[in-house]
């Protein structure tokens, strides 16, 4: 399959490779240079292209592509429908046979209390990735899937580097919603081979420890500076669920949320 991904990032990249190695040709997009002579040297065949300022795409991109990933994320969030007109302009540039997966997220649910899945309705309608879902489905209907993403962690990136040393940190009962990119790419994986497109699919590892216990897990764990969270205030307890994909694509979820460094 000719595969075609808009942002080589922190997901994109690694994206890349795996499809690769599946044996897929890959071609994607970065923004800078600098970026770009790394990941030819990865062995990624990647263009210049900025979603922001560039209008239309180069040939590179989108010549006889099989199947277009988004991975850029949100621009100019305070203008509601741009993020989303941006890439249903660069969806239309791409054959009428062309599938697409859009890298959405779970914060297109509610902040409040209660346990959300892909029926439910209770969303942030203000939201720009919202606005992108809604504008790409329009456009491409049964070509589309959009997959909502946990919070992402994993190649050292957590949020605990962040948070350690801070006082007064919210929510200490809150429900954590993360995902290892090790799954995320597995699930991109699973979609592709099962040929599943037209869906939603949340992507959330189903481990939901509270807040304060998994924080303080991992900072005693890793040798971190401690943290205090703060017992007042309002206790939002918001799970996410995932167990369409692993109902319907038998999908399995390997990586630990416990572990950042791998």
């Amino acid at each position: 399959m000719n595969i075609c991904i808009i942002g080589l990032g922190w997901l994109g990249a690694p994206l890349a490779k795996h499809l690769q190695q599946e044996g897929h040709l890959v071609v994607g997009s970065t923004r800078t240079i600098a970026k770009q002579k790394v990941l030819q040297n990865e062995g990624i065949k990647t263009v210049l292209f900025d979603l922001e300022t560039s209008k239309n795409l180069p040939n590179e991109l989108n010549s006889n592509i099989d199947l277009v990933i988004f991975t850029v994320p949100p621009i100019r969030k305070y203008l509601q429908t741009y993020y989303g007109d941006k890439l249903n302009g660069i969806a239309a540039q791409f054959s009428s046979n062309t599938a697409f997966i859009f890298t959405s997220s779970i914060s297109v649910y509610s902040k409040k209390t209660g346990r959300y899945d892909e029926t439910s309705t209770d969303l942030n309608v203000s939201s720009t990735i919202i606005q992108a879902e809604t504008a790409l489905t329009k456009l491409l209907d049964s070509r589309l899937t959009i997959v909502r993403l946990g919070g992402l962690i994993g190649l050292f990136r957590h949020p605990i580097k962040s948070l350690q040393g801070k006082q007064n940190i919210k929510n200490p009962n809150g429900i954590i919603n993360f995902v290892h990119l090790n799954d995320a790419i597995s699930a991109f994986d699973a979609i592709i081979k099962k040929d599943r497109f037209g869906h939603i699919y949340n992507v959330v590892n189903p481990d939901h420890p509270e807040r304060e216990s998994y924080y303080q897990e991992l900072v005693k764990a890793n040798d971190l500076l401690p943290i205090q969270f703060e017992k007042s205030g309002e206790i939002i307890r918001r799970e996410i669920g995932a167990s369409k994909i692993c109902r319907e694509l038998s999908f399995k979820f390997t990586s630990s949320i416990r572990n950042f460094n791998s």
